[in-house]
């Protein structure tokens, strides 16, 4: 067996079956959290939704840590129910003394159908970036997968220097993908292209609006769109540098601090050796005291050929230019009027209100499209979002956009969701907030159900 471990997907493990190439590799199955040890294989598990691998030899993002201080960490999906029982494992493939020895925590990257990811083999010496041990698995015996892989594989070969982060091309996200992309998510076209636009410009951009108006969901879309990874933090007010960019954390094993990379830090590390868009969402920005999370960085989001010293490690550090970040604000409770200068002249923002055309209509398109019965929905939340008057606490489409929607959902959503909603905004205006029962909404628009810019009656 050749020693290799790769995250793959069902249908991928079934075509290198038919090839006759499943034997030779070990697959983990992130679908399933399968997890499968031979002799000879090392350990390999999952953190935070990508392949772990634990094992002696080099390592790519993180350090060498106790046997315990590794279970502790990688814990979830590795198989082993217990220390005691992770012990016993290592010890079956590895020669080492469980109970003193350290070993390296070795994070792959996520593969995809045709996976154009690095490849690892799990040795004491991993190959180095770039190079495909399938082409040693598939020369000469199934020339077709072999073919399919070395494009694949010379490509990134050829881009694979120490650091590849360059300026992603407009080809990778051209204006009929992201076309397509704003039909599928029943956007309107040219304020998404105006998006990717301003993302391309100056890398960071901030989704604010009303709750239920999509920002996050757009936001995860658009990350997935460009190819590279996406990863989502969320800002809450006791969140601090050191969540986010480093910090000093306890050790598992109860002796001492060691320090710790944040979600920033991991994330940029990553895209510095990737030349696709690397998006990192950052849900509800205004939660948190953002120029205390961001501290020196507030720099290099301006100057991203820069390079700083973190405060902890004394480490020169920079941000990709592949790195995008896409924030989001919660307009609703009007912290987005307490955001700094700064923070306003590093991000261009975009805003998601109802009537704004990125979203105007959204709802009434995709009751068209989805549920007809239902359109008449989207007149009864235009009625309470004029009778409201207030942009920043409208009642946005996505409370609706389910696909078993039906009439007792619609009373259910508004009894228990928009109705407190209201109620937190109107709070000791009990005579107007009558005018926002349902039944009172329904009865105002009854009969007036009219289409959407060229929809046609099924």
């Amino acid at each position: 067996m050749e020693d290799c471990v790769y995250q793959t997907d069902p249908e991928w493990i079934k075509e290198l079956t038919r090839s006759g190439v499943r034997d030779n590799v070990n697959f983990w199955r992130g679908d399933q959290r399968e997890f499968k040890l031979d002799k000879g294989a090392y350990l390999y598990f999952r953190r935070r939704g990508a392949p772990v691998i634990v094992g002696r030899g080099r390592f790519d993002r993180y350090e060498r840590r106790p046997v315990a201080e590794a279970w502790a960490t990688f814990r979830q999906g590795n198989g082993a129910g217990s220390l005691g029982r992770f012990r016993q494992r290592l010890s079956e493939v590895l020669r080492i003394d469980p109970d003193k020895d350290e070993i390296s925590c070795i994070v792959l990257r996520d593969l995809d159908w045709l996976p154009e990811a690095e490849y690892y083999p799990v040795t004491d010496e991993l190959f180095p970036p770039g190079q495909n041990p399938f082409r040693k698995i598939l020369r000469g015996r199934f020339p077709d997968l072999e073919r399919r892989f070395e494009a694949r594989a010379d490509k990134q070969s050829e881009a694979h220097p120490q650091n590849i982060a360059e300026e992603p091309s407009a080809a990778d996200s051209s204006v009929e993908s992201l076309a397509a992309l704003a039909d599928r998510l029943v956007l309107d076209r040219e304020s998404l292209l105006e998006i990717d636009r301003l993302l391309r410009d100056k890398r960071q951009v901030i989704f604010y609006g009303p709750p239920g108006t999509g920002k996050t969901f757009v936001a995860r879309a658009l990350g997935r769109h460009y190819g590279g990874a996406c990863e989502i933090v969320q800002f809450h007010p006791s969140y601090a540098y050191e969540d986010f960019v480093e910090g000093y954390r306890p050790k598992a094993t109860g002796e001492g601090f060691e320090l710790r990379p944040g979600p920033l830090k991991r994330f940029a590390d990553e895209a510095r050796h990737s030349s696709e868009p690397h998006v990192l969402i950052i849900d509800e920005l205004n939660r948190g005291n953002v120029s205390k999370v961001f501290g020196e960085l507030y720099f290099l989001l301006e100057y991203r050929t820069e390079t700083l010293t973190l405060q902890y490690s004394r480490d020169p550090f920079s941000l990709p230019a592949n790195l995008w970040v896409i924030g989001t604000m919660n307009t609703a409770d009007r912290s987005i009027a307490l955001v700094d200068a700064a923070l306003r002249r590093r991000f261009y923002f975009v805003p998601f209100f109802p009537e704004e055309p990125l979203l105007s209509g959204l709802l009434r398109r995709w009751l068209w499209k989805h549920r007809p019965q239902m359109v008449w929905v989207s007149d009864v939340v235009e009625e309470a979002n004029r009778r409201l008057g207030d942009v920043h606490g409208a009642i946005g489409p996505s409370h609706f956009l389910r696909a078993d929607l039906d009439d007792a959902w619609v009373a259910r959503i508004w009894k228990h969701s928009i109705i407190p909603y209201l109620e937190e905004r109107l709070v000791g205006e009990e005579s107007r907030l009558k005018q926002f029962e349902f039944e009172v909404l329904r009865r105002a628009v009854r009969g007036d159900v009219s289409q959407p810019n060229g929809a046609e009656e099924e």
